[in-house]
């Protein structure tokens, strides 16, 4: 449901109440919550960039990429393209700041 992720559950447990025997709902509520998970890692991340935050930031991501690497399916696949844009704005955003505690050039 494209990233709403708090509807698809809502859905999936409708669905679950309706035929409680299809366990393929459960698996399907559990990997919602796992992809979750992960946006709200990637939140969590965007504010300590915000906030300029660097070292933070990179330390959370570094918890999302271990949580993303160990997940599977096409519903995980557009966390890669975010996880990457956010490890390279860390990076810039670390760079700027050291171009700016910079008082001469050598």
């Amino acid at each position: 449901m494209k990233g709403e992720y708090e509807r698809a559950e809502k859905e999936l447990n409708k669905a679950l109440n309706l035929r409680p025997n299809y366990t393929v709902l459960s698996k399907d509520i559990h990997v919602i919550r796992q992809a979750e998970a992960l946006a709200k890692g990637l939140q969590e991340v965007e504010q300590k960039i915000k906030q300029k935050q660097y070292d933070e930031a990179a330390e959370q991501l570094e918890n999302v990429k271990k949580e993303y690497e160990k997940r599977k399916g096409p519903l995980f696949n557009p966390f890669q393209k975010e996880i990457t844009r956010r490890d390279i704005t860390i990076t810039v955003g670390k760079i700027k700041q050291e171009l700016d505690e910079l008082t001469t050039i050598l």
